[in-house]
């Protein structure tokens, strides 16, 4: 559990920061890559954010390193918004989520196993309307402010080490 916490201190976020830069990944790139990264690593579908960090780096040639990293920083963030999408989710279609997950899984295991799939993909899919309005402007944020940061960063490294 040490180590856990010990990988969301600043010291390692900066290091892992620094490193990234010194192999040639620009300042604008970096911040685009952990921006794509943040929005994916929140997605309320679990294990779906590292395949689609892979499908999004090899098709709009971002960095992987940088998206799996900022992927595995964001699963807590992750899990913590897990409630708040599905509870929102429950509320928008009509049927408390909470209420529902019990019938939904009896219908599973008994012949109604198509209509537990399809309500439950309602759910999913209303939370991931609800993830793309939330955690794209979040995301488009952490894009502008970041930047500076990895600028003042990279102009640091430049002037360390020529």
């Amino acid at each position: 559990m040490k180590q856990v916490f010990q990988l969301f201190s600043g010291k390692k976020i900066h290091s892992a920061v620094i490193s990234f830069l010194k192999q040639g990944l620009t300042a604008s790139l970096l911040a685009q890559a952990t921006a794509v990264g943040i929005f994916l690593g929140t997605i309320p579908v679990p294990g779906v954010s590292t395949i689609l960090c892979f499908i999004v780096s090899s098709r709009l040639k971002v960095n992987l390193a940088v998206l799996q990293f900022v992927n595995y920083i964001m699963f807590p963030v992750q899990i913590f918004l897990f409630l708040p999408y599905y509870s929102l989710a429950g509320k928008i279609s009509g049927k408390p989520i909470m209420k529902e997950i019990p019938e939904i899984m009896t219908q599973i295991f008994s012949s109604n196993w198509q209509h537990a799939g399809t309500e439950a993909l309602s759910y999913v899919l209303i939370a991931i309307v609800l993830w793309i309005l939330t955690m794209a402007p979040v995301s488009y944020m952490a894009y502008f402010m970041l930047k500076p940061v990895y600028l003042r960063i990279q102009n640091g490294i430049k002037k360390n080490f020529g």
